[in-house]
């Protein structure tokens, strides 16, 4: 990476300067910390991906084939107890809906 020029210096100087002493001063910044999933998320989710481990050896394919993780995860977090309320999760999956619609929600029955 280039040096600044003579010219780029005297002008950004005095600004870059103010910006370091600022930072050094300052409290450190930390992203905020996502909150832990309550224990029955988590219950739904190892339900969902037992469920979809098996159907998916059944079937000969990938799990995910079955059904997307992004999709599983939505589900595990709705918890939806009616076909309609999942079909508003996997309103991208039509036939994964149709076709695997009951079974999922008999999954989740017991969450």
């Amino acid at each position: 990476m280039p040096e600044l020029s003579l010219k780029q210096y005297q002008r950004h100087r005095d600004g870059l300067l103010r910006a370091i002493q600022a930072g050094l001063q300052a409290e450190p910044v930390y992203p905020p910390r996502s909150p832990k999933p309550d224990e029955a998320f988590l219950e739904r989710l190892e339900a969902l991906r037992n469920w979809r481990k098996v159907t998916g050896k059944q079937n000969n394919v990938k799990s995910d084939v079955i059904l997307p993780r992004d999709v599983m995860f939505a589900i595990a977090t709705r918890n939806p107890a009616t076909m309609e309320q999942l079909g508003e999760v996997m309103v991208q999956l039509p036939w994964r809906h149709q076709q695997y619609g009951e079974a999922i929600l008999r999954v989740l029955e017991t969450y």
